[in-house]
């Protein structure tokens, strides 16, 4: 499931590394943490690489892609495993309306309605 966001938000990823059985596997030094296109999103990983945040950039409605890379032992020796996430930024939708009456003036001699 992507992460979708507005271009004022951003979102905590956390990793979870696990072995095939779903038992929690041991990472050996700090994974590293891109985005495909800055333009879409910018991630600043925390200083474990274990968690990152995703902030939206400057540009709605694209959408882009996170790449996490870690070294792990997944009980047959350290190999390195890749993880990935869509990062979409929604483009404004309308959710306010204002409405602002004009100054009131004299009718015509016609009824407009």
């Amino acid at each position: 499931m992507p992460l979708e966001m507005n271009l004022d938000q951003q979102a905590t990823v956390t990793l979870a590394i696990t072995t095939n059985t779903g038992k929690p596997a041991k990472v050996d030094g700090i994974p590293s943490w891109e985005a495909s296109d800055t333009a879409v999103f910018l991630v600043q990983a925390a200083a474990d690489g274990m968690s990152g945040i995703v902030a939206a950039a400057d540009t709605e409605g694209v959408a882009g892609l996170l790449t996490v890379r870690a070294d792990a032992d997944l009980g047959e020796g350290i190999r390195e495993i890749v993880g990935t996430l869509e990062v979409r930024i929604l483009g404004g939708e309308a959710e306010f309306m204002t409405l602002t009456a004009g100054t009131p003036e004299p009718k015509l001699s016609v009824n407009p309605l």
